[in-house]
């Protein structure tokens, strides 16, 4: 009996074994390696995995409790532009005619640079351990998924969304800046940086979009300073799809040794650690699809990033005057609103509606506006503080608005659905559909509300109707 019992115990720990073994790979491997190397370590209660559609990620391996120290790495081992200048090769870029760049061009260019030194096993690493980010570049994706490579076709499934024209917009910007690399690096610098080609450098800057921390350290005065730069192995961890299953919060410690990744919550055996990425206004999904590459299928903290139309009716000789308010209102001025779905405290949508009131003020009523202050317009037009026939037709204007983008999108939010349930779309479209699907479930939910806001004005009419008839 009891080596039936061992012999099942043994023939379950390999059906195990072989289950978890293929969720190791080369890349992690070669992180660990790197990291014991630089003196940063990992907890033994956790192990880096292969996660099915995310890339790398931290699991726990058996039960952490709260408070465990996760990751640990010195701060010398971060990866900020400093460390460009301890390079001979790519020295001369930083102090010559692209040391002018922004900072997010020359990181990008500088992970490029690391990434073609360490191209291949052949290349050796540096002597010096601090000058070695071979294991490190190694263990990084060749493809981030953010959409600097959409094509057009990809652009398209995302239909009415203004997110893709604020990614072709800023590609266009990217493509820009590397035209002018090239033309610099081709007459003016050899060895690795020669043979940098636009795919290289599009690789650096999703490095850098997606991977970035914003670093605390003392400086030498022993003051506290916040710097950019990419920490290995605080990268790893995948971000929350909610708040309640953030389980690990990062920081540096308070001798600004390292920046340590500690566990804020005790954490299950099997279970995976997960970090919130940036602030709160910016995880909804078209701005995680622009830093990092992915979208969430039910994000909690999704809004809608929204064109403000520039059509009006020709009739309205007033237009010019309005157009010039709007645009010198500042949240408006870049023609986009970010609007949040309905709830308690804000249960319609308010600067829409501020912006339906500002076209469809007649000349008596826009004249009240001269000689205010952009804030002062502003906070003026966000108050419902008018004539029931404006309110009306802010209402009507943004019901319109809100109509014409649902008109722009040719699948429903249930075939959208379908396809994300039935798993097999590629990843870019993957993310586009789950793009394009959070934005209509927000309209139709902005619609519902603008519905019952509009029934709310119609009974007010009512009543005042009927309290001018008893009057009589």
């Amino acid at each position: 009996m009891d080596l039936y019992i061992l012999a099942k115990a043994v023939i379950l720990y390999l059906v195990l074994l072989v289950k978890i073994a293929p969720l190791r790979s080369a890349a992690s491997d070669s992180l660990i390696d790197w990291t014991k190397a630089r003196n940063a370590s990992i907890s033994d209660q956790v192990e880096i995995r292969d996660i099915p559609g995310h890339g790398l990620g931290i699991v726990a391996i058996f039960k952490v409790d709260a408070g465990t120290v996760i990751t640990q790495t010195p701060l010398h081992s971060v990866l900020s532009l400093e460390h460009a200048f301890l390079y001979p090769e790519f020295e001369p870029i930083m102090n010559g005619r692209l040391g002018d760049m922004s900072d997010t061009d020359l990181s990008a260019l500088f992970m490029a640079f690391l990434k073609l030194r360490y191209d291949g096993s052949k290349r050796e690493a540096s002597r010096d351990p601090l000058l070695d980010w071979s294991g490190y570049i190694r263990s990084l994706p060749e493809q981030v998924g953010l959409p600097l490579q959409y094509s057009e076709a990809e652009f398209s499934e995302m239909h009415g969304s203004a997110v893709a024209d604020l990614c072709r917009r800023r590609n266009k910007a990217v493509f820009k800046s590397f035209k002018k690399i090239l033309k610099v690096l081709q007459h003016e610098h050899s060895g690795v940086m020669s043979t940098l080609t636009e795919e290289d450098f599009l690789w650096g800057l999703s490095i850098v979009w997606s991977r970035t921390h914003r670093v605390r350290a003392r400086d030498r005065d022993g003051q506290w300073q916040v710097a950019p730069a990419i920490v290995p192995m605080a990268d790893i961890f995948n971000m929350a799809s909610s708040e309640d299953l953030a389980n690990v919060e990062c920081r540096t410690d308070d001798g600004s040794k390292h920046f340590i990744c500690t566990t804020t919550q005790a954490v299950e055996a099997g279970a995976q650690l997960f970090v919130l990425y940036s602030t709160r206004p910016h995880r909804h999904n078209g701005r995680l699809l622009m830093d990092y590459g992915f979208c969430l299928r039910d994000n909690p903290w999704n809004s809608l990033t929204f064109q403000l139309p520039s059509d009006v009716p020709a009739a309205d000789i007033d237009y010019t005057r309005k157009h010039a308010i709007w645009k010198s209102i500042q949240p408006w001025a870049t023609g986009l609103l970010k609007i949040v779905p309905p709830n308690e405290k804000q249960p319609r949508p308010v600067e829409l509606l501020a912006v339906g009131r500002l076209f469809n003020l007649d000349s008596e009523s826009l004249a009240t506006l001269a000689g205010k202050t952009s804030q002062q317009l502003y906070e003026f037009l966000l108050k419902p503080s008018w004539s029931p026939a404006v309110e009306k037709a802010s209402v009507r204007w943004a019901m319109k608005s809100l109509q014409k983008l649902m008109q722009e999108h040719p699948t429903t939010v249930e075939h959208d659905e379908a396809l994300l349930d039935a798993g097999d779309l590629p990843l870019n479209l993957r993310n586009c559909v789950r793009l394009r699907l959070g934005e209509k479930k927000i309209v139709l939910k902005l619609l519902d509300a603008l519905e019952k806001y509009q029934q709310v004005l119609v009974a007010a009419k009512n009543r005042r109707t009927k309290k001018r008839r008893e009057e009589l």
